[in-house]
């Protein structure tokens, strides 16, 4: 599972937090849909590499939330819109 972290002090949450879930219905209909496990191994990926960097450098910028109570992961859709796009890239579209 990806690293569950608390939003860094001064840093807003951003706006638009949904779960693996929530993403992968979001992809549903474009021509690249995704599986939850996709989805949540590409956030791994990019956190390793940005832990790997030092930070939040890299290609990148990922984070997930994890809030007290809440039992989803949390990762901002823009986020997921930027591994998608990139996983996408070398992929065929299904018909």
């Amino acid at each position: 599972m990806a690293i569950a972290q608390a939003a860094p002090t001064g840093e807003p949450l951003p706006n638009d937090l949904v779960t693996y879930k929530e993403g992968v219905e979001l992809f549903r209909d474009c021509p690249y849909p995704i599986s939850e496990s996709t989805l949540k191994r590409l956030v791994r990926a990019a956190l390793k590499e940005q832990a790997a960097q030092g930070g939040d450098t890299g290609r990148h910028h990922v984070r997930t939330y994890r809030f007290p109570g809440s039992k989803p992961t949390l990762v901002s859709y823009t986020d997921l819109m930027e591994l998608h796009r990139d996983w996408a890239a070398g992929q065929e579209p299904s018909t």
